[in-house]
């Protein structure tokens, strides 16, 4: 009876040890989250009486919000739970306050100097994929069916202007359009599966998913160019295989190489379950894993 009793305590202790550490390891990583929200809130985030902005620039003296920028903004808002709706309400309303010439994507750039606003025409794909995935979002969390509403009419023109069905893949911005030479450009960031799993069961549209298989193709027949497995920032498709870009195309000396745009790759990656994108994202985690 003594022995049992004994067992017993036991395992009670190593019981309510492990639910303490259970506790405090989730207790320290939702600190650790909240803390990480609110700094990028109060160094990135402005907010207006009735709008609110993601400022990109790191000057003081000039403001720089881009359309990849506030689509950051919008789906951090839309999934922190710290987050309240009417913060999320502001900054989808400098989303539409933006929105590029008719259309429901956003213009790519607006800067302030001296306060004076200025917005470039043009949309990037990059961007307007984050909005139409944070409005989703938001239209579930918050039961706002005009959320909803209109990140159906932004996927609707995303494939009205962003999309090539040549390559059977989207494109980097309504201005690379079939009289561009750009037109068959893909920026390796823009390969999106679980969102675009998501556009089809919102829209019904099946180029959602033909955009899903060529795009994930293509990232994937990059990554076994190179023993690495990384993938380069922008690539040329053709209808069956797709090429790095060589030297400065779009942003900078390095469009060809893995940087500022692929790096956001496995990201975009993790969470699908598609096999094309478990073996990209496997390869690239072995490159850095150093196995």
């Amino acid at each position: 009876m003594k022995k049992k009793w004994i067992t017993f305590c036991f395992i009670l202790v190593i019981v309510t040890f492990t639910g303490i550490m259970l506790y405090i390891r989730a207790d320290n990583n939702l600190a650790v989250r909240n803390s990480f929200s609110n700094s990028w809130r109060k160094h990135y985030v402005v907010e207006e009486k009735s709008i609110a902005y993601v400022n990109t620039s790191p000057e003081k003296e000039q403001v720089t919000v881009l359309s990849e920028g506030q689509g950051y903004g919008m789906f951090i808002a839309a999934v922190d739970p710290t987050v309240k709706k009417t913060d999320f309400a502001k900054l989808y309303q400098y989303y539409l306050d933006h929105r590029d010439r008719g259309t429901q994507l956003m213009a790519w750039r607006q800067t302030m100097k001296k306060g004076k606003w200025t917005s470039e025409r043009n949309s990037a794909t990059d961007g307007d994929l984050f909005i139409a995935q944070a409005l989703f979002l938001a239209a579930e969390r918050w039961e706002n069916n005009q959320y909803q509403v209109q990140g159906q009419k932004l996927i609707s023109d995303i494939l009205r202007y962003e999309y090539n069905p040549t390559t059977q893949a989207l494109t980097v911005g309504n201005w690379a359009d079939s009289k561009s030479k750009y037109y068959n450009l893909l920026r390796t960031s823009d390969v999106l599966p679980t969102m675009f799993d998501k556009f089809y069961q919102e829209s019904d549209d099946s180029r959602w998913l033909v955009i899903k298989k060529s795009m994930l193709k293509r990232l994937n027949q990059l990554s076994h160019q190179h023993k690495s497995g990384l993938v380069p920032d922008f690539a040329w498709l053709t209808t069956k295989n797709a090429k790095p870009v060589k030297g400065k195309i779009t942003a900078s000396e390095y469009d060809g190489d893995y940087y500022a745009n692929a790096c956001r790759v496995p990201m975009n990656l993790a969470t699908s379950k598609e096999k094309l994108a478990k073996n990209t994202l496997h390869r690239l985690l072995k490159f850095f894993g150093g196995l």
